[in-house]
């Protein structure tokens, strides 16, 4: 008799949620949805995927068809000190704020318009002018930004050519899988990197298909426009297993170093050659050109 493997789903995202120090605040987002620990699953499990990928809290996330209570960024914003911001004409304005005030939510934010009519210059404007970001703190005008597309009805071609600089992109697609999902043919004429496609059998829908983008264009401006220099290194122990680029880095201190977790630690601030004139250091890599170097460095993970 031929045995078969049938995938069950479960309820992680949906436990961690429930065990969370910040359900009481959560609870006021998900509590009038049709089906609460659906839209849960659906929402962290954007975090969870986007937290293997990239340091969270570095960036500005671009919640893109968030829905009317601001689900997403809501995980994002308890889940982590990054600071998101909701884009969607169905916004639901009076119990946003409402639930701002009542738990001093200060890292989330809104737009109520379709992303088509903001542009990158205009959310930038938006953020440091608007009073909808009255309790949001610091200064975000210098930081990158990224995207989730929770189910979002939009078209990611459409989505990049509004916001071009995005560093990595999720989606969950559902109704429009053609629409949100990018096809072979664009990522590869717009150098956009497929990190990782599954079915992720923790959120608790039919459509259950992730997908994890990174954008290589921005990658290699910053490689370019930060003379990036380094080394490579794998490292094999622990949970972080692979290659690693750490792009923030005192360079003043000698290259070719690592950190105290086995880490190889590399800087930027100094030209290819002036790197490549410090080879003498024994046991180390280096890179023959800026070409060599993108080419190695596009498949790390970049912190």
């Amino acid at each position: 008799m031929e045995s078969m493997n049938v995938q069950i789903p479960d309820y992680r995202y949906v436990d961690k949620v429930l065990r969370s120090n910040s359900y009481e605040e959560l609870h006021w987002r998900f509590t009038e949805a049709h089906k609460p620990s659906k839209e849960i699953s659906e929402s962290y499990a954007a975090f969870h995927w986007m937290k293997k990928y990239c340091r969270v809290e570095d960036f500005i996330w671009l919640h893109i068809g968030d829905g009317a209570y601001t689900r997403t960024a809501a995980i994002f914003a308890f889940f982590s000190k990054s600071f998101n911001l909701s884009i969607d004409p169905m916004i639901n304005v009076k119990k946003f704020f409402d639930w701002q005030d009542r738990f001093n939510v200060k890292n989330v934010a809104i737009n109520q318009h379709k992303f088509e009519e903001l542009t990158e210059e205009q959310l930038l404007i938006f953020m440091k002018n608007s009073k909808i970001y009255r309790h949001v703190e610091g200064d975000f005008s210098n930081k990158s930004y990224n995207i989730c597309c929770v189910h979002a009805h939009v078209n990611l071609e459409d989505l990049d050519k509004q916001y071009p600089n995005w560093n990595y992109m999720y989606t969950n697609p559902c109704c429009m899988p053609g629409k949100q999902k990018f096809s072979k043919e664009y990522c590869l004429k717009n150098d956009i990197e497929v990190l990782i496609q599954k079915k992720d059998m923790s959120i608790l829908a039919k459509d259950r298909e992730i997908v994890v983008y990174r954008n290589n264009r921005i990658l290699k401006n910053k490689i370019i426009n930060n003379k990036y220099y380094g080394t490579v290194y794998e490292h094999t122990s622990g949970t972080a297993k692979g290659t690693r680029f750490f792009s923030s880095y005192n360079p003043s201190k000698e290259i070719g170093t690592r950190d105290s977790d086995g880490h190889l630690v590399v800087g930027h601030g100094k030209t290819l050659e002036e790197c490549m004139s410090m080879c003498e250091l024994t046991n180390k890599t280096y890179f023959k050109d800026i070409n060599d170097l993108y080419n190695t460095i596009r498949t790390w993970t970049i912190h």
